[in-house]
């Protein structure tokens, strides 16, 4: 089976983990000289359309929101968007190239087809945020959580994902060549049809449990790291976000899957 819809059970983790619930985009088709003045003499812009719009090394200060805007095809290479609010935002097709996205809050946010070669993405919030057929090679995703990813196609070749967390997350048919694991969690991934240079197969680098197999590594135990995981996932989070007990309960739902 492919990856299940969200089980009611994880709305109120969701929360807690700061995943947010609905993506709309607006109807824009060009960006706004209005908004654009907005973004620039504010430092923000919720609901603003800056598609296509020339944003190259803006320097935005952590926290600054842009929540629901339409930055579809826009250029953010080399942008400063640490700890800025990007919840619900439309990014497909975005240049992103070496922007720094680290602790973001990219929630819901669709990067579909974007370039984020070298980007850092460090510690960001990418819930249920679609990554599908981007490219983030040499990308430093290290302590990102990623929580109903889409990353399927996705081009991962040399990313940094160091200490990550992938949960229920599609990354069928993605390129994790040479991409460092070391720490990750794959908790109910779907990693068939993924391309990897045989670091799943290393103990405890990363830590498995209920994964998809990929083609490439037929001898992952999709198991093997079930009993660490609740505690990791605890140590992660921290327990004020997520009980023991609340993790021991993610990690067996997370069990039931059955892949085809």
């Amino acid at each position: 089976m492919n990856i299940p819809s969200r089980p009611n059970t994880f709305v109120v983790i969701a929360a807690c983990v700061g995943v947010g619930f609905a993506w709309v985009a607006p109807n824009a088709q060009a960006y706004s000289e209005a908004d654009l003045e907005t973004l620039r003499t504010t430092g923000e812009c919720t609901q603003c359309d800056l598609s296509g719009a020339d944003l190259s090394g803006i320097d935005l200060a952590p926290g600054a929101n842009l929540e629901h805007a339409y930055i579809e095809g826009a250029n953010l290479s080399g942008a400063n968007l640490g700890g800025v609010n990007l919840r619900y935002t439309d990014l497909s097709g975005a240049n992103l190239a070496r922007a720094d996205l680290g602790g973001a809050e990219l929630n819901y946010a669709n990067l579909k087809g974007a370039e984020l070669n070298g980007a850092n993405l460090s510690g960001a919030n990418l819930g249920d945020t679609t990554l599908s057929n981007a490219i983030l090679s040499n990308a430093n995703l290290s302590g990102a959580t990623l929580f109903y990813t889409k990353l399927r196609g996705t081009n991962l070749m040399g990313a940094t994902l160091n200490d990550a967390i992938f949960e229920y997350v599609d990354m069928n048919g993605a390129d994790l060549t040479s991409a460092l694991v070391s720490g990750v969690i794959f908790l109910a991934a779907d990693l068939r049809g993924a391309t990897t240079s045989g670091q799943l197969l290393i103990a405890e680098s990363p830590y498995v449990c209920n994964v998809a197999v990929p083609t490439d590594s037929p001898n992952l135990d999709p198991n093997r790291d079930c009993d660490a995981v609740p505690a990791l996932l605890v140590d992660r989070y921290g327990e004020d976000r997520l009980t023991p007990a609340a993790a021991q309960q993610r990690v067996d739902l997370a069990q039931e899957i059955e892949w085809d």
